[in-house]
C-alpha cells in the first residue's frame, strides 16, 4: 500500500475534514488552519546523518558507536529523526498531556518520510506501550497514534497487542541511565504466536537512552521476532556519556 493506499486515504481525509470544519490553530506560532505549519517545521532540528549505524547515537567521524562495538543491542537498528527541542518538542507535550490527537497525524507525518529512506522491510508496526495505569489516566498512547498512520501508509499490518507492559515502571524522567535500564529491565512481554519470524517496526515519541526501546525489543526477540527496527520522532540528548565521540 503507498499513498494513495485506501486506508491511509481515509484516514487522512478524517483528519483534513475535521480541520476544515473546526479550523485548527498551529502549535507552534497559531496561525490559523494548520495543526504544524510548513514554517515551524522549518525550525525542526533534524537528527541528520552522523550518527552510529545501529543505534543512532549522535557521533563524530565513527560508523559504529563504543557503546554499540562492546554490547550489540536487542534491536537490530534503531534512529530519532528530530532533536527534542523547540516547537517540535512543545508540540510532542500538546499531544503527550493536553489531548490534541490531531497532532499525532501531522507528526506521524515527519515518521512517514524518514521510514521511507530507511531500507527496512517490515511486516508488523506497533506502538511501545503504556503501563495499564497511565493508559487509563491518560485515555490513550500517544505512540500509538503516531504508530497507525505510518503502519496504513507503509502497508505493514499494525498490531498494537504483540507486546504488553507486564511491569508497573516509574517515569523515566530525572533517573540516571543505569536507573532507566533497571526500571525497565523485563518490563514487556511479547505474543510469540504473532510474532514469530516476523519483521517489527517498534515505535515510540522520544526517546533518550534507548534503554525502554530495548527492553520492548528484548521481549520481541525472546518471543522469536527476526527482526526489530526502532523509531522515534524525536531524541533528547541526556548527558555528554550518552553522546559518543
Amino acid at each position: 500500500m503507498n499513498y494513495s493506499g485506501i486506508a491511509y486515504k481515509t484516514y487522512s481525509g478524517f483528519w483534513n475534514s475535521l480541520n476544515w470544519i473546526f479550523p485548527a490553530s498551529c502549535v507552534g506560532c497559531g496561525k490559523l488552519g494548520e495543526v504544524f505549519c510548513s514554517e515551524c517545521l522549518l525550525d525542526v532540528h533534524w537528527v541528520g546523518e552522523s550518527i552510529c549505524k545501529i543505534c543512532g547515537t549522535k557521533l563524530i567521524n565513527k560508523s559504529i558507536c563504543a557503546r554499540c562495538m562492546r554490547k550489540k543491542p536487542n534491536f537490530d537498528e534503531m534512529r530519532a529523526v528530530a532533536w527534542y527541542e523547540g516547537k517540535l518538542r512543545n508540540a510532542i507535550h500538546q499531544l503527550k498531556y493536553q489531548g490534541d490527537l490531531g497532532l499525532a497525524y501531522e507528526l506521524s507525518k515527519i515518521l512517514i518520510k524518514y521510514k521511507q529512506i530507511q531500507t527496512w522491510s517490515v511486516d508488523l508496526v506497533t506502538p511501545v506501550p503504556l503501563n495499564e495505569l497511565r493508559q487509563k489516566e491518560r485515555g490513550y498512547n500517544q505512540s500509538a497514534l503516531l504508530a497507525l498512520p505510518v503502519a496504513l501508509y507503509t502497508g505493514a499490518k499494525y498490531q498494537p497487542q504483540i507486546i504488553v507492559r507486564i511491569k508497573d515502571t516509574i517515569s523515566q524522567v530525572g533517573l540516571s541511565i543505569e536507573e532507566r535500564r533497571l526500571n525497565v529491565h523485563e518490563a514487556f512481554k511479547a505474543d510469540p504466536r504473532l510474532v514469530l519470524g516476523k519483521r517489527i517496526l517498534l515505535i515510540d515519541d522520544v526517546v533518550t537512552t534507548g534503554a525502554t526501546m530495548e527492553s520492548a525489543a528484548l521481549a520481541l526477540k525472546k518471543a522469536g521476532a527476526e527482526k526489530v527496527y526502532c523509531l522515534a520522532l524525536a531524541h533528547a540528548v541526556y548527558t555528554k556519556e550518552h553522546v559518543i565521540s
